[in-house]
């Protein structure tokens, strides 16, 4: 599937907090996942957005896809990037194949993710596991007016988070 991933990550002291507006605005709790992603690159080593990145994900018990991310715009902390999706059957054979290919593995995550949604809302509740511990949350809509509403409803129980946040992850060797 194509489609334009709109997005915005941002940071949280008091996680009950934020759930606690997330109720009062409507969400509902959908589920939890864990999700292992593998990023590979041609022409570089960072998770920087500034990269095309190749991923497959597998989420378990549910299905594994290839992605293509690349085009990024960054509009005031709000992403917006093409998202290329197809579901595989066979993930290690895709890595061996991105392999052959000559893609190199750059980073290899496992994460747990709590789901809220409303219309064609989603909030996520993100902590890696590894390669290091980090937590945070992901806005992500059809429409960053969404994302701007809900960033601005949620006021100081939230703060936006560039792409620093990633940064923890390109100082590990997978």
């Amino acid at each position: 599937m194509t489609m334009d991933e709109i997005e915005v990550k941002l940071k949280y002291k008091n996680k009950k907090a934020v759930i606690s507006a997330l109720k009062k605005s409507g969400f509902i709790y959908r589920k939890t996942r864990t999700i292992k992603d593998i990023y590979f690159s041609k022409d570089g080593i960072s998770m920087s957005n500034k990269n095309r990145l190749i991923r497959v994900r597998n989420v378990k018990g549910e299905y594994a896809e290839l992605t293509l991310k690349d085009r990024l715009r960054d509009t005031k902390g709000v992403w917006t990037r093409r998202e290329l999706n197809v579901k595989i059957l066979e993930a290690e054979k895709m890595f061996d194949l991105l392999l052959a290919l000559g893609y190199k593995k750059i980073k290899k995550n496992l994460s747990v993710r709590e789901i809220w949604e409303k219309k064609q809302t989603k909030v996520e509740f993100i902590s890696y596991i590894t390669p290091a511990k980090l937590e945070f949350m992901e806005i992500e809509s059809d429409r960053d007016n969404n994302i701007n509403k809900l960033v601005e409803y949620l006021g100081n129980t939230v703060t936006c988070s560039g792409e620093e946040l990633f940064a923890v992850f390109d100082k590990i060797t997978s």
